[in-house]
């Protein structure tokens, strides 16, 4: 169950069957048809709106339907013969989308061709379809005036030797 503090939702960790799911809603869990699930592949999920999960490896999130900030942050591992890679974002994203009751989706990126830059995406699990999403207002509203698509952020990529 989550829990109320100064008036911040503290989220509550539930762990089944190696799953780790954070819950950000007050009160005793929610059947799936009225919450929203975001996964996230090939990114960090680094907050929800205004909570800071630092680096979290948390692979589900519950959250109410409605509007949602979320900040996305691009990593991605690929393993090869000789070297690990591994390509990660200079920094996070803010996002905002509409999760709908019962759906679920997956906060993504997709690289431009020369993979210098990335583009946060949210797809809806089920149709891998984009769901639309606009950039977080300065002060970190998710104000439905802010139209414009999510500016590209830079990454990089570090190479370990493989053990």
């Amino acid at each position: 169950m989550a829990c109320c503090a100064r008036g911040i939702i503290l989220p509550a960790i539930i762990t089944a069957a190696g799953c780790n799911t954070l819950i950000f809603y007050q009160g005793d869990r929610l059947p799936s048809s009225q919450v929203a699930v975001v996964s996230p592949k090939n990114t960090s999920i680094d907050a929800i709106d205004g909570t800071d999960l630092g680096k979290s490896a948390f692979a589900r999130y519950e959250l109410l339907p409605g509007v949602h900030l979320i900040s996305l942050a691009f990593k991605k591992i690929e393993s090869g013969a000789i070297a690990i890679r591994t390509r990660f974002s200079l920094g996070a994203i803010p996002v905002c989308f509409n999760a709908l009751a019962g759906r679920r989706y997956v906060a993504t990126g997709r690289t431009n061709s020369n993979e210098s830059k990335w583009v946060p995406e949210i797809l809806e699990e089920e149709t891998s379809r984009p769901v639309f999403i606009w950039p977080a207002a300065a002060d970190g509203n998710c104000r439905r005036e802010q139209r414009s698509p999510p500016k590209p952020g830079i990454h990089r990529w570090v190479v370990m030797a493989a053990h």
